[in-house]
């Protein structure tokens, strides 16, 4: 790679011998104004398709780094460091296209990079993407490609569009180690960054999904555990988006728990209450770290009547709220907490000094993401044994990524 590319192009392959050819070629035939570079990651395909990746390379040095592609490490492992090499190389955007589908229109990336280099406002741009099926016939994904998409649109219960369409800001990449628990990672990947701006989509099939046999969806895994994936999926992201799209989250969970088996439960972390004002207040900083939580997310808050809310919204347990009544409502959601979650986290002092003054003592694993002084420190552990103070914001970037890969090993017990 001889300068730094405007757009970085992930491509992971697996035995994909019979497509990666015209996958490939789809991409260095784009007509642009701009560098780009292709990145590919052979997850240690037995067909020849890592060789024919490399006679590609071969060919196309300074277009094309190709990472080793000498034994199998996964789906996800594969696709992390594809997507962690876009990344790395300095481009503004990546641009998505897997092994075994391709481009059909020669300017369709510098059409889209136009669009989001002129609208600062979008953090994605999609088009419609044609169905190839096994007997050659090809069908639109949609008849009528929606054109700009908002947060609410892509929480959704399919995909909006498809991941060969979508060109988006590497700013915005994060990429939570618990995506590897669920197969529709292309739905958590569009909601994290539609939380930054609008989508802009284009009604024209510039792309084309192959539908065979070999492909990750079509497999007997994929089908026999759809449904429960999806719950977990949901029922991950349901606390870590804005409050206002809490009940919509709701939604999806139901529509699948009929057809689901049982089996997301075991897949599922024990929930972890986040004290937080208003999600939608929240600095970015702590919204990716929310996100990268392996944990189901439950936020809470205290407002300005010192009422306990749930996300967002007031927990009323009585009618009448005399002085009794309010003993025993705090007594009964102290006892539901400790039996629902034993952590608790917290990102500012103010915060915590609320929940204090509210609860009390409580047996409930308390951590602040803030320095506290040592002194501090043991006399709040006489309200809570279990509290854990650190200067988050001073920890370096590995620091903070052991901090989440070490949670559900420390934290999580």
């Amino acid at each position: 790679m001889t300068e730094i590319p405007l757009v970085a192009i992930y491509m992971i392959t697996y035995n994909h011998n019979d497509y990666i050819d015209q996958a490939i070629a789809s991409v260095l035939n784009q007509k642009v104004s701009f560098p780009i570079q292709l990145f590919i990651g052979d997850d240690g395909s037995s067909d020849g398709t890592f060789e024919r990746c490399q006679s590609w390379k071969d060919k196309f040095p300074e277009k094309i780094t190709l990472l080793d592609g000498q034994t199998n490490q996964g789906v996800f492992q594969n696709a992390n460091r594809v997507f962690e090499a876009c990344v790395a190389s300095g481009a503004k955007y990546t641009a998505l296209l897997e092994g075994d589908d391709y481009w059909c229109s020669l300017d369709k990336l510098q059409r889209q990079i136009d669009i989001l280099e002129g609208d600062d406002s979008a953090a994605g741009c999609y088009h419609n993407t044609s169905f190839l099926y096994q007997d050659g016939v090809l069908k639109p994904m949609k008849k009528t490609m929606q054109q700009i998409m908002n947060l609410g649109d892509v929480i959704a219960q399919y995909a909006p569009f498809h991941t060969s369409s979508f060109v988006f800001r590497n700013q915005h990449f994060c990429r939570p180690l618990w995506f590897q628990k669920i197969d529709s990672v292309d739905l958590a990947m569009y909601v994290w960054h539609a939380q930054f701006g609008r989508f802009r989509g284009i009604d024209e099939q510039w792309s084309v999904y192959r539908i065979h046999s070999t492909s990750l969806t079509a497999g007997e895994a994929h089908r026999n555990n759809f449904d429960d994936r999806r719950v977990l999926l949901h029922r991950l992201m349901q606390g870590k988006i804005q409050h206002n799209h809490w009940d919509k989250y709701g939604f999806l969970i139901q529509s699948h728990l009929a057809q689901a088996k049982g089996t997301w439960k075991l897949s599922l972390p024990k929930p972890l209450f986040f004290f937080v004002d208003d999600s939608r207040s929240l600095s970015w900083e702590w919204r990716y770290f929310r996100m990268r939580l392996d944990a189901e997310i439950l936020n809470i808050h205290i407002d300005e009547n010192a009422d306990l809310c749930f996300q967002g919204k007031k927990v009323r347990l009585f009618q009448s709220f005399g002085f009794w009544n309010r003993w025993i409502w705090k007594r009964k959601i102290k006892n539901k907490m400790e039996s629902f979650t034993p952590h608790i986290v917290f990102i500012e002092l103010a915060d915590y000094c609320k929940f204090k003054d509210f609860f009390g003592p409580m047996n409930i694993h308390v951590h602040l993401m803030f320095p506290m002084e040592k002194d501090q420190v043991d006399q709040e552990k006489k309200l809570y044994p279990n509290l854990q103070s650190l200067d988050w914001r001073l920890l370096g970037k590995e620091e903070q990524l052991q901090f989440e890969v070490n949670w559900s090993e420390t934290n999580r017990n």
